[in-house]
């Protein structure tokens, strides 16, 4: 998977005058694991070989502490990012441009990245479910929160529109700078240095969510153990796209090298096997990140830099970038080298999802190349640069820059887009005020000056003007979207316009820091199955306690009424007979039938004092704060943020929860839901 950790980093030299930077993975390989604290025989269900010295378990088990349901592809509907999901991360003032409490109208910049964020959330949601699952556990939240019937992680439905639209929020803490600049820190250890890391998080707590990439993508899983097999050592994982199972990461200290059975069909035989080496080939995200004031990708401000990010409605596409500044390209595609000083590459979380580059402040002139492993790739392709217009273009890509859709912006910041393809170019303009699309036919550019009122053109293959028109850039309080056609005659726009309409936020996640400790991180597996047994006696079966009615994209892993949960149980198969892990899943959106819920929005956040064994307690009861407005509480512990100085963000008023049907997405998507065999990560 399912960016945001992340996937290629590098620096490659352009021509023999530019100095070839030394890759991360060129560091002197070794066995580099303490492991003093790797003592006791392991459960065999934490090797990959079947015995081994345990190092740190926080017995976590996906039979009860992961979701039932796996990850899924598909167009977001209840789970989509919206304006109340962009109020909760970065307060109303970047999203919205009017200051009503109640109201909302979107600042068109807002809107253009929202818009390109569902796009990436299509293709998986591994990262929103390998994250709530942890804070699940870590008791940072409470499953009845999110469904007051639910008494464990297990128990809870994707139909459930709480819990979809805290997926949404927790997979899109990927983004902000705050996390993915840390996270692509990360990159620099070696897989053994990231075993270290692991037991020390498992020991200390800290909630984090691994990242595994190569050729087939990037995919996020949550670590739960680390056991020591001679030589190697095992990273047992939770991996959505297989509830009910405990996987495992084998690490090589002496190759710097992993390898992951991600996929395996009905008879058990691997049909997907992940390998990794050397460095920028796994990252780690403590939990501590992604709680906190996040500065908006689409913001203006003293702080804000320029974003670079490249997604596809499409899986399995691979996309990445190829930026040129100056002598300097940076090929995103590749696994393992060294970046320049303040720059970011953050792989989004996806089979092909696409990627987003952070460079520091104004990039100045600039050349982005959207690129694919396959030609004629649908992609979107948006560089947003402070104080300057966002600008998305949508079309066909290839696998070279040559046949690149692509985004330009000289010295003067005029800037241009083409298409390599020969193929129509979609492009959005957005301004602080206006939103601007018009569509490039075949051979014909986009152009925009970078005069104080920019002027948006269309210009031929031979280098004359079409068309143009200009556009508004400050008209306060005045929102507007239009829709510029080239006219019959080739000669002029056909210009359509319609004032945005303010909407009223519908309740966002709630994300509170915990107001009671968590519980501690020593709990062994041995007690662990204690509580899953005594929780196996007084929670029922989900689709028992709720008339829901599990389909064959879905299948529940909770254990029956008059069996508690076994650490060996062989999880139930999908209906396709495959192991089904490698990639995001794809299900029908009715897999399991809501039943009728609260009308009031349960709270997500404040948690209750956990026993030691980490079990939920078996009589919570749903929250009924009855304060329909959310807040956000920055963590104390954000000592790994950027230095830069963040604005507080500020309180969410509900926020609108308008799923805007992505007309754009013309290439066969339509909107519907993918078959439950297609992977998407």
């Amino acid at each position: 998977m399912s960016a945001a950790r992340r996937m290629p980093r590098a620096l490659i030299a352009m021509g023999a005058s530019l100095a070839v930077l030394t890759a991360c993975s060129s560091a002197t390989p070794g066995p580099t694991v303490d492991a003093g604290n790797c003592t006791g025989a392991s459960p065999a269900e934490l090797t990959a070989g079947g015995s081994g010295e345990l190092c740190a378990d926080n017995g976590f088990h996906p039979s009860s502490d992961g979701f039932s349901f796996a990850n899924w592809g598909g167009t977001p509907t209840a789970d989509a990012i919206d304006s109340g999901t962009l109020i909760a991360m970065f307060g109303r003032e970047p999203v919205c441009i009017d200051d009503s409490g109640t109201e909302c109208t979107m600042r068109p910049s807002a809107k253009a990245w929202m818009d390109q964020m569902n796009e990436a959330l299509a293709n998986g949601r591994c990262e929103g479910m390998a994250v709530l699952s942890e804070r699940l556990f870590d008791g940072l939240a409470r499953t009845t929160e999110l469904d007051p019937r639910a008494q464990r992680t297990i128990d809870l439905a994707r139909t459930e529109p709480t819990v979809a639209r805290t997926l949404g929020y927790w997979w899109l803490t990927q983004f902000p700078a705050e996390v993915a600049t840390p996270t692509s820190k990360s990159r620099m250890l070696l897989p053994s240095q990231m075993i270290t890391s692991i037991i020390d998080g498992l020991e200390q707590k800290s909630g984090n969510t691994l990242g595994l990439y190569s050729e087939f993508g990037g995919h996020a899983v949550t670590p739960i153990a680390v056991v020591k097999e001679g030589s190697n050592f095992t990273i047992s994982v939770y991996d959505s796209n297989d509830p009910g199972v405990i996987k495992h990461v084998v690490v090589d200290p002496s190759t710097e090298s992993w390898v992951y059975d991600a996929k395996s069909n009905s008879s058990g035989v691997v049909t997907e096997r992940w390998r990794g080496t050397g460095a920028g080939s796994m990252d780690l995200t403590p939990m501590a990140l992604r709680t906190g004031a996040f500065t908006a990708p689409f913001g203006d401000g003293p702080n804000a830099d320029t974003y670079v990010t490249v997604t596809s409605p499409k899986d399995g596409t691979n996309l990445g970038a190829i930026i040129t500044r100056g002598s300097m390209v940076i090929d995103t595609r590749a696994l393992s080298a060294e970046l320049p000083e303040g720059v970011t590459v953050h792989q989004i979380t996806g089979t092909g999802a696409g990627v987003e580059v952070i460079i520091n402040g104004d990039a100045g002139a600039i050349e982005v190349h959207a690129v694919s492993t396959r030609d004629t790739t649908m992609a979107t392709l948006s560089v947003d640069a402070p104080g300057k217009p966002m600008i998305t273009a949508r079309g066909r890509t290839g696998s070279t820059q040559s046949k690149s859709l692509s985004i330009t912006r000289n010295s003067s910041g005029a800037i241009s887009v083409e298409s390599g393809t020969d193929a129509p170019v979609r492009t959005t303009i957005s301004t602080g005020t206006e939103s601007v699309h018009l569509t490039a036919p075949k051979s014909t550019d986009v152009h925009l000056s970078s005069a104080a009122t920019p002027s948006a053109s269309l210009i031929d293959q031979f280098g004359s003007t079409l068309a143009s028109y200009d556009i508004a850039v400050n008209t306060p309080q005045l929102v507007s979207t239009t829709t510029l056609a080239l006219n019959s005659h080739s000669d002029g726009f056909t210009v359509s316009q319609a004032r945005t309409v303010a909407q009223t936020p519908t309740p966002a996640p709630v994300i509170e820091t915990p107001t009671a400790p968590s519980p501690s991180a020593s709990a062994s597996r041995e007690r662990k199955e204690t509580s899953e047994s005594e929780r196996g006696k007084q929670s029922e079966h989900p689709s028992q306690a709720r008339d829901d009615t599990p389909g064959e994209d879905a299948p529940s892993f909770a254990p029956s009424p008059s069996t508690s949960p076994s650490r060996t149980r062989t999880p139930e198969k999908s209906s396709e007979g495959s192991g089904n892990s490698g990639g995001e899943h794809s299900s029908d959106e009715g897999a399991r039938a809501p039943s009728a819920r609260p009308s009031e929005t349960p709270r997500l956040g404040a948690s209750a004092p956990a026993s030691a064994s980490r079990g939920p307690a078996t009589s919570a009861s749903p929250s009924t704060s009855s304060s329909p407005t959310p807040s956000i509480s920055p963590s104390p512990s954000l000592s790994a943020t950027p230095s830069a100085t963040r604005s507080s963000t500020a309180t969410p008023t509900p926020a609108p929860s308008s799923t805007k049907k992505n007309d754009d997405n013309n290439d066969s998507r339509n909107d519907k839901p993918k078959k439950s065999n297609e992977n998407d990560d």
